[in-house]
């Protein structure tokens, strides 16, 4: 397993820690419930959209207003919300956004063009592993990908067939806004380096 830990993937365990801790005792003590996915899903706000992932996941611990944390902070879901003033227009004009993977991470994106209307979902993945993507809420979602790693690490994305696993695309060290109309929307794993 390669080990590559820059000093804000320590602070995100930090953040995520204190976080789970300070969201334990505050239910504890106050004997408050968490509000449920089916109380605010319909709203389509960015907290309705993280409720709903929580809600569909285990394990995940929200770090601030827009993103969700696993694995101690080696993979991490961003929600964005933006509208067509954002990005782009009703009319299907959109212009390219940029990819906006950290260095040493590998990302999908859940639209074509990195989340092309500032909305969507982005999951950046650090550790050198496999990650199955229902595991944090994106199954059958990436459209884009970004791959920021260094050393040249290549990261594979898989689609679950029921018979197995097959490779859908590789991506080097760069990015794709469009991955194809034959395996957008098909992911279930990445092989992260």
């Amino acid at each position: 397993m390669t080990t590559r830990q820059p000093s804000r993937t320590w602070a995100l365990r930090a953040m995520c820690a204190a976080i789970a801790a300070f969201a334990t005792v505050a239910v504890s003590v106050a004997g408050a419930q968490p509000a449920s996915a089916e109380d605010s899903a319909s709203d389509g706000s960015v907290q309705a959209q993280i409720n709903d992932i929580l809600a569909r996941t285990t394990g995940g611990t929200q770090i601030n207003e827009n993103q969700i944390a696993w694995d101690d902070g080696t993979v991490v879901v961003t929600v964005t919300a933006g509208d067509e003033a954002a990005g782009g227009s009703s009319s299907g004009a959109v212009s390219a956004q940029a990819p906006d993977c950290d260095y040493q991470w590998t990302c999908l994106y859940e639209h074509v063009d990195f989340n092309n209307y500032k909305r969507g979902l982005t999951a950046a993945f650090y550790a050198c592993d496999f990650f199955y993507l229902a595991d944090y809420g994106l199954q059958d979602m990436a459209s884009s990908w970004h791959n920021n790693q260094s050393g040249g690490a290549v990261s594979t994305v898989y689609d679950w067939t029921g018979d197995g696993w097959v490779v859908l695309w590789r991506s080097p060290p760069g990015s794709d806004a469009w991955v194809g109309s034959s395996v957008n929307d098909r992911a279930d794993g990445i092989w992260a380096c």
